[in-house]
């Protein structure tokens, strides 16, 4: 009745309608229907400019400028890395949509868990239990619950955000391929997958593939990422052959959890595995070939505890032949043979080399940018050797290592199973300084002056 009296008040009521409609159905977030898995995923995320994220700092500056590839011919297809030259006009979408129907079985739901939430990743579900709510996998129910929550160190954070730092454009880029060699349980693939990449996932456990395999298909991931249950090798001639795999239980996560099984004091420490369900049989094999080959590799994750650097020496082989091309590798290298390897990397392919800060404990940047441990001050690492680098992306702390010029002294930098990032982008984005005032210079020419230079300090061209 009082709508029906006053014109005023139906202007409202109609205002009101309005936004609630706008509000449901804003053109800026995406729906995304996958079985049990459903979301709403917002889009208000900001690209950086394309020529800053592939400008370089001037030579005063220890990190090299961006040298033309020397030694390999171009790749077989692929264009560049990524299409940083056309993000959608309202910033980042949502991950590319299953082009397939999904409708996975609620048992198999069952056995999963929330996958911990990062800015700006959409949200996904993990398996992690053979059997509804005992997390047999990992030894315990508080295993699962805790990582679901966030509250394990694992996925590692170096990993995690070096994944975040050179993916976030496969959230529009149509061809995005990434490799995780020693996918475990999937932390990582999980992490690219959820980006919108292409993966080519491979893991020898039978319990830990199969496990990634159903995270794979409840997340509608199907038609994009491929988990390969075998052993990887160097020679194709094993392809197809079989090798015996055993033993189970997501390691590290396990093992790491103070209420895990395996830190059980009844089990004795030969007897850890005990802890987690698990199985043996025979698993195929995956030649490194059949995952590089004639394709642009965007990121490679390689972590197996055992021949990393063989597989790097092929790869990099691969790239002189024109067979492939990777733009970041990821890499736990578990020998003191990557010196020759990683001189090539550097000298011959552009490839800027880090140190990731882990199983050191010299730096630890927490989530206001503190330094919790050494409050910025010390020396970490030989500045002979490393510059320390704060906040490139979505990594808060890295080691650069400098161009070096004979392989053993990459080792005797690194030392001793080195998780190392090497990448052939440019990762120093420009910052100038706000000016203060304008001063004219000798030969007549007005320069500004920032605030720095006024209070005294020595940043002749205002870059931060």
């Amino acid at each position: 009745h009082a709508m029906r009296q006053s014109p005023v008040i139906v202007t409202l009521a109609t205002a009101w309608v309005a936004t609630l409609i706008l509000f449901f159905f804003q053109p800026g977030t995406k729906d995304c229907q996958c079985g049990a898995v459903q979301q709403k995923l917002p889009v208000d995320i900001v690209q950086a400019s394309p020529a800053l994220l592939n400008s370089s700092l001037p030579s005063t500056d220890s990190y090299p400028q961006r040298k033309s590839q020397l030694a390999s011919p171009s790749p077989p297809p692929p264009p560049p890395p990524h299409d940083h030259s056309s993000p959608p006009p309202n910033g980042l979408p949502a991950a590319p949509q299953p082009s397939h129907s999904c409708n996975p079985p609620a048992k198999l739901v069952s056995l999963s868990y929330p996958y911990p939430q990062w800015y700006p990743t959409p949200p996904a579900r993990m398996v992690m239990e053979t059997k509804a709510g005992s997390c047999d996998i990992f030894g315990g129910p508080a295993v699962c619950k805790d990582f679901s929550l966030g509250k394990h160190f694992e996925p590692e954070y170096t990993v995690r955000e070096a994944i975040l730092s050179f993916l976030v454009p496969c959230l529009w880029s149509k061809d995005c391929y990434t490799i995780d060699i020693g996918a475990n349980i999937g932390t990582f693939t999980v992490e690219m997958a959820r980006l919108g990449a292409t993966v080519q996932a491979v893991e020898s456990q039978i319990v830990l593939a199969r496990a990634l395999q159903q995270t794979v298909d409840i997340n509608c991931w199907a038609d994009r990422v491929v988990v390969h249950n075998a052993w990887v090798s160097l020679q194709e001639s094993d392809r197809g052959k079989k090798r015996h795999t055993s033993g189970g239980g997501g390691r590290p996560i396990m093992a790491e959890h103070p209420e895990s099984l395996y830190n059980s004091p009844s089990l004795p420490p030969n007897q850890k595995d005990r802890c987690c369900t698990s199985e043996s049989g025979m698993v195929g094999q995956v030649p490194i070939q059949d995952l590089f080959r004639g394709k642009n590799v965007h990121f490679a994750k390689i972590d197996i505890d055992s021949f990393e650097t063989d597989i790097l020496t092929l790869v990099e082989k691969m790239m002189v032949a024109g067979e492939t091309n990777v733009t970041t590798f990821c890499a736990e290298l578990n020998d003191e043979n990557y010196g020759n390897t990683l001189l090539k990397l550097q000298k011959d392919h552009g490839y800027h080399i880090f140190k990731f800060n882990i199983h050191m404990n010299k730096r630890h940047i927490n989530a206001k940018g503190h330094d919790v441990y050494g409050h910025f001050q010390g020396e970490v690492a030989n500045p002979l050797f490393f510059e320390e680098v704060y906040m490139q992306r979505f990594m808060r702390y890295l080691l650069y290592l400098k161009p070096q010029e004979q392989p053993e002294k990459f080792v005797e930098a690194l030392g001793t199973r080195p998780h190392v990032l090497l990448t052939k982008e440019f990762l120093y984005e420009r910052r100038y300084e706000y000016p203060a005032d304008t001063k004219t210079m000798k030969d007549g020419k007005r320069k500004s002056i920032t605030f720095g230079l006024s209070l005294g300090y020595n940043n002749p061209d205002g870059l931060q």
